[in-house]
């Protein structure tokens, strides 16, 4: 009928449908574009927001003088994902997607999900051990609310930390039991 074919119209109308910009509210994620939808989890450190940044077309490049590594602006658009100065550092603090193109290929449009580090360092620094059990769990609810807010996920890419290690760890399958 013509109401639900307006209310159709103002949804489509309302999404999140701009590039190259973060999203974090739950109702953004209610909005998201049909994309492809990949969601990276993993340890703190292990690299999610910076191969989020490579996915959607920044390059990181090794400067010849002197060996440091940094980001190159796509056009005049900085890296759209945090990403820390330290394998240890946690700087994403909740939950957030960007639409993508992959590898900068206008053709190829994705949402991409980055999620806090679990297992996180940071934590560690906090003496009472209840605090760090609230943050814990705070983070969770947000990865678990947001989630089920974009309805659908078509990939799952989980990071390890430990390069040698093969198992996932205890904070890891949680979060993958979470997702349903």
């Amino acid at each position: 009928d013509a109401i639900g074919q307006g209310v159709g119209a103002v949804h489509r109308a309302s999404q999140c449908r701009d590039f190259d910009k973060l999203y974090e509210t739950k109702g953004d994620f209610q909005r998201a574009p049909e994309f492809r939808r990949l969601v990276v989890i993993g340890c703190t450190g292990a690299g999610k927001s910076t191969l989020l940044n490579v996915m959607g077309g920044w390059q990181f490049v090794q400067d010849q003088s002197d060996f440091n590594w940094s980001w190159k602006d796509k056009g005049d658009q900085p890296p759209l994902f945090q990403s820390p100065t330290t394998a240890s550092e946690s700087v994403t603090q909740s939950t957030a997607f960007a639409n993508l193109n992959w590898f900068g290929n206008d053709a190829r449009p994705f949402i991409a999900v980055d999620t806090p580090g679990h297992d996180d360092t940071g934590l560690t620094d906090i003496e009472d051990n209840k605090a760090a059990q609230e943050k814990e769990i705070k983070l969770a609810t947000d990865l678990h609310i947001k989630l089920r807010a974009l309805g659908h996920i078509h990939c799952i890419l989980v990071l390890h930390g430990d390069v040698t290690g093969n198992r996932l760890n205890p904070a890891i399958h949680r979060v993958l039991r979470m997702i349903d």
